[in-house]
């Protein structure tokens, strides 16, 4: 069999598969709600205090926010769109900030990434490859492995990172130079430069795989718009460690890795998710990107110009992702680093990358039962994995969170009746360093954020009705079973649909000789 046969090229998709595509995202979406509305609060949380409230929405309520307050970095970090977002729904909300607002705004959002990159994989690989890329997107996207993004409202530029990443591979790496898919392309991965400090990654990612094929193939060295695009990847990459802010905070300097080892050991560990027992598991967890790199690089250098648009996704996107891990295994070097929950949606896309790697093995395969076996066996490793991550989260940091959540509320009351910085609890329970808790006193005490602050919990001066967002945010995360259910309705109709479009497409149409009789 051909590796690069053209029945697997990037073909539009059919709209019973873009509406079961929608069912599968209403799925994951009502599984953040049901964690939104059990383990989280509207309060404030962590690095939210400093960088929304003192950062963005004082500024932006006293009339001083400038685009130079927006641009500026986060500890090593632009989040442009995150800031934004924060402006649009606190304006929406009735000028109210409330946290659980913008983590149904995220759950949205990582649905959407599961959208974009369910579409681009299924239209690559083909439509009898839906069934094994929804099963995925539902484990990666539903189990509450990420619980951190999805549960402190600030987390949003991971989400953004990723959807700008996913559009940039699939319009710059898939479409000619000058296209309006291309020129799409390119707007989000500069947007994906403006939204996290490794958001440069995709530029990189997308310009290393460009030069390995220019290495190969002489028919891509001769096709001018693929050097106007390896010269924007690489500009963008170049961008992205321009905009790079080194972290002028202690803690987070001293969590760099201090010695070769330590960082091959901490990118072993981060590419081997879901398990972190060894860092050699990562061999495993990566072989069958590997392995089909292999294969396409041979069949690239017999036959120049052969059909790859499944590649031109596949292969960025896995560079990304370890790329992603590098940057992990160098900033954030410590004990914990592996199993660090807001980390996982990064490192989750490596498994999603490796699996679609493994449906094309087996399709090369044929009918070898070795290589299905492997399969089974790669994919067992992955769930046994997610078990005990799954488990700790459940039993140990979940019902944890809750019990902060009542602290810190509690914490906040007492200190606007009483004003002493001490009454806060200190580290021990907002988990700031003593600078940040001294701005936390700085942003309670100011009436601006007073009037601000969310509803119901008991941390405002003056009562007002809750903001028609955090109105809708309660209705939803309250349905979430209903949102789960209509997904999963959704979904089987269109199936129904799907099938049934199938089976008169297969139907033979009848002869003019027989038409004309039935006149």
């Amino acid at each position: 069999m051909n590796p690069h046969s053209p029945t697997i090229s990037g073909r539009r998709l059919p709209g019973s598969i873009l509406c079961q595509l929608a069912a599968v995202c209403l799925v994951i979406v009502g599984c953040k709600l049901w964690l939104i509305g059990s383990f989280s609060s509207p309060l404030p949380f962590l690095d939210q205090w400093k960088g929304e409230g003192a950062q963005v929405l004082r500024l932006w309520m006293n009339g001083n926010l400038h685009i130079s307050d927006l641009l500026a970095p986060f500890n090593e970090h632009r989040i442009v769109p995150s800031r934004l977002l924060v402006l649009a729904i606190f304006e929406a909300n009735a000028r109210q900030w409330d946290a659980q607002v913008q983590m149904v705004a995220g759950a949205l959002l990582h649905a959407a990434c599961a959208f974009v990159l369910g579409a681009v994989l299924v239209a690559r690989l083909g439509p009898r490859h839906k069934w094994p890329i929804f099963a995925a997107l539902l484990v990666l996207f539903c189990l509450p492995f990420d619980w951190q993004n999805t549960l402190w409202g600030f987390q949003s530029q991971f989400y953004f990172l990723i959807l700008f990443s996913a559009l940039a591979f699939w319009g710059l790496g898939g479409h000619g130079a000058g296209s309006a898919r291309w020129w799409c392309g390119l707007g989000a991965a500069f947007l994906a430069c403006v939204s996290m400090g490794s958001g440069g990654f995709a530029g990189l990612a997308l310009g290393g795989w460009l030069g390995v094929k220019f290495l190969i193939d002489p028919d891509a060295r001769r096709q001018r718009g693929s050097w106007v695009t390896l010269g924007v990847s690489l500009a963008l990459g170049a961008l992205g460690f321009a905009l790079y802010t080194p972290p002028a905070a202690a803690s987070l300097a001293a969590m760099h890795v201090q010695s070769t080892g330590a960082f091959v050991r901490g990118l072993g560990i981060h590419l081997s998710w879901p398990n972190s027992a060894s860092p050699f598991l990562a061999l495993i967890a990566f072989a069958p990107l590997a392995i089909l790199a292999v294969i396409h690089l041979r069949e690239l250098r017999r036959s120049p110009g052969v059909e790859q648009s499944v590649e031109n996704f596949l292969f960025p996107l896995g560079l990304w992702v370890l790329l992603q891990a590098a940057a992990l295994a160098w900033s954030r070097n410590h004990a914990m680093a592996s199993v660090i929950s807001r980390y996982m949606d990064l490192l989750a896309l490596g498994a999603l990358v490796n699996f679609c790697a493994l449906l094309r093995l087996v399709e090369f395969a044929g009918r070898r039962p070795s290589v299905r076996w492997a399969a089974v066996a790669w994919c067992g490793l992955v769930i046994a994995g997610l078990i005990p991550l799954l488990q700790r989260n459940l039993r140990l940091d979940l019902p944890s969170l809750n019990q902060i959540h009542r602290v810190q509320a509690a914490a906040v009351r007492q200190f606007l009746t009483t004003d002493r910085v001490a009454d806060l609890g200190g580290k021990p329970v907002f988990g700031l360093p003593p600078g940040d808790l001294d701005l936390l006193a700085e942003l309670l005490r100011d009436p601006v954020i007073q009037d601000i602050l969310p509803t119901g919990i008991g941390v405002r001066r003056v009562l007002v009705p809750p903001g028609p967002l955090t109105t809708a945010s309660r209705v939803l995360t309250d349905g979430w079973v209903l949102v789960l259910g209509a997904g999963f309705l959704i979904f089987i109709l269109t199936e129904r649909m799907y099938r049934k479009s199938r089976r008169v497409q297969r139907e033979p149409k009848p002869r003019h000789s027989e038409l004309a009789n039935n006149l």
